[in-house]
């Protein structure tokens, strides 16, 4: 017992130093050093990569068996032109909340509890507003059953959106997807820790798996991937929701993750903002939050957009913005750049998440921004 109390005040004592991790114990020496990972190419990407995160969107809703629709197919359109300037990237992925189809039924073939989807006017929204890819693979994935888990990948691809982590009826359904942009090849893998529904026995499989079991699952499937894609991307639907931070055990397996060979960690569902963190060379946000959203809690409409830059050459992760956005009006709460208070809310929180996961942003401007400790020299071209 004695061993127990001097261990945990050495371990106080480090954390107020930034040598070891609340939760975890003592930090590895090498925790923030960047893996050596390998590269699709052998000189790998010849120009830097910008690529842009958002949180939980929702296309359209089910209330007492009426259908509304949130986005149509007008570039910008309502839904994204709020925030059109920050999607200006080279990828931009978010999290597809509501299962799309080509016909919306004019009745939700389920009967309880929050219920989404649309039709196909609304893809055509997330390509005009610059979505590269979407992940599925989130609790509502099978709220259209199997005729939305069928035709919202195939409407995606149609639209030059990227799905990730769609039902399979065939082999496993921890499946890596390949997006080229700049002569970078980045695999997204995408996984829910549980769906809203049961599964019935005609549908297609959801990439579900339990959070005790996220990094033997998906891990293998990461590091077997690593070698033929400059960067891995692992998006994640988990955590709890209103919870403004991730539990211990989600943050063992980001790590997990990390270790396997993730350059990104990208978490959605708990419909606030939670912490980023920097961890062995890779960027882990836990919880982007909403973007477009019927969201009716007054803390469910403040959130962000994550723009993150990495080197060409190195692949290694230079910089991450975070940029405040407010879900405003009704009834789909649109994102708009958030302003004044609502900014500052927003400011306060991740600065103070950032800081108790050792990863501290710093205000530039209207933003917050983390950069590297370093980063090795691009490849000349």
């Amino acid at each position: 017992m004695i061993a127990d109390v001097w261990r945990a005040a050495c371990v106080g004592a480090l954390v107020g130093l930034g040598w070891a991790s609340p939760g975890h114990g003592l930090a590895r020496p090498d925790a923030d050093a960047a893996h050596s990972r390998p590269k699709a190419s052998q000189r790998g990407p010849t120009e830097d990569l910008t690529l842009t995160f958002v949180g939980d969107v929702v296309l359209g809703e089910y209330v007492r068996d009426r259908h509304r629709s949130f986005a149509g197919p007008q570039a910008p359109g309502p839904a994204f032109e709020g925030v059109a300037t920050l999607l200006q990237s080279d990828v931009v992925v978010g999290n597809l909340e509501s299962p799309v189809m080509s016909t919306i039924p004019s009745v939700s073939p389920l009967r309880w509890g929050h219920r989404f989807g649309a039709a196909r006017p609304t893809v055509q929204a997330l390509a005009s507003a610059g979505f590269s890819a979407v992940s599925l693979a989130n609790n509502h994935a099978n709220d259209l059953g199997r005729a939305g888990l069928e035709q919202g990948p195939a409407l995606l691809r149609d639209h030059g959106v990227v799905p990730v982590g769609a039902a399979r009826r065939d082999g496993s359904p921890f499946v890596v997807q390949t997006l080229e942009a700049k002569g970078w090849r980045i695999g997204l893998l995408a996984a829910t820790t549980w769906l809203n529904h049961q599964p019935q026995p005609d549908e297609p499989t959801v990439p579900v798996v339990r959070l005790a079991e996220l990094a033997s699952v998906l891990g293998p499937v990461v590091e077997q991937a690593r070698d033929d894609h400059d960067l891995m991307v692992v998006l994640l639907h988990w955590g709890r929701e209103g919870k403004e931070r991730p539990d211990d055990a989600q943050r063992a397996a980001a790590h997990d993750l990390v270790d396997a060979g993730a350059d990104l960690v990208i978490g959605h569902h708990p419909h606030v903002l939670q912490g980023v963190e920097h961890y062995r060379g890779a960027l882990i946000a836990y919880s982007l939050g909403n973007f477009l959203f019927p969201a009716r809690r007054p803390e469910y409409r403040r959130s962000a957009v994550l723009r993150v830059d990495v080197s060409a050459g190195s692949s290694c992760i230079r910089a991450a913005t975070v940029h405040a956005i407010a879900l405003e009006g009704g009834p789909g709460h649109a994102p708009k750049v958030a302003r004044g208070t609502r900014r500052r809310s927003v400011h306060d929180r991740m600065r103070r998440l950032g800081r108790s996961l050792l990863t501290p942003l710093r205000r530039d401007d209207d933003d917050l921004v983390w950069t590297s400790p370093g980063c090795p020299d691009a490849a000349p071209p």
